[in-house]
């Protein structure tokens, strides 16, 4: 087994055009064209510095609404060789802070080996880079990577995090992904979602 967590974005510049007297965009037939569906929101936290900080901080009552604040997303890896008895366990847990400062990332992974070898293996990875905030999305200023691979028992299990300085739009309010973009991010009922080309839920809201 091979478990690798990254997070990226491929994604191009955002242009909102006015038209007449009104403050608010206008489609060709008219209508009023659709807006960014969520803001950033006011931010009170600090940006986590380490792994350890991020993944030690305490859950709260966030706003379900909008883009500051603390996500967590969870998930589980295995490999059995039976013929080798030997059986790897990867317990991953990952936290996306954004703050008005910036966007940092921890992910920690509880690797275990059982069988005819015993392991046991705690690993971690953080990435961080400053930001823009904007009305229609966020800019990342600096990619980033780190973390490493477990080798033990001829295994190879990646705990792994990048970033990519690149700029991330807000999905619009009627659901689509704004013009010149083919992924873009929105928050509903807490939950942190990529739409587009690479959509996927990108874990729960838990603190402002």
């Amino acid at each position: 087994m091979k478990k690798a967590i990254a997070a990226s974005s491929i994604l191009s510049a955002l242009v909102a055009i006015g038209c007449g007297g009104s403050d608010e965009p206008y489609t060709p037939d008219g209508k009023e064209a659709p807006q960014p569906a969520i803001e950033f929101g006011d931010d009170t936290g600090a940006l986590s510095t380490s792994a350890d900080e991020l993944l030690a901080k305490p859950e709260g009552n966030p706003n379900p609404e909008t883009f500051v604040g603390i996500y967590e997303l969870t998930g589980y890896g295995s490999e059995d060789r039976p013929s080798e008895y030997l059986l790897l366990t990867n317990d991953w847990r990952l936290r996306r802070e954004h703050r008005k400062s910036g966007i940092a990332m921890a992910l920690e992974c509880l690797i275990d080996v059982g069988g005819a070898a015993e392991d046991t293996r705690a690993m971690q990875a953080f990435v961080s880079s400053a930001i823009e905030a904007h009305d229609w999305g966020v800019r990342i200023l600096q990619s980033a990577e780190d973390g490493g691979t477990y080798t033990n028992f001829d295994f190879a299990v990646d705990c792994k995090l990048h970033i990519d300085a690149l700029d991330i739009p807000y999905c619009l309010t009627d659901g689509s992904v704004p013009d010149t973009y083919s992924t873009c991010v929105t928050v509903s009922d807490a939950v942190l979602r990529f739409q587009g080309k690479d959509a996927g839920d990108a874990g729960e809201k838990i603190a402002n």
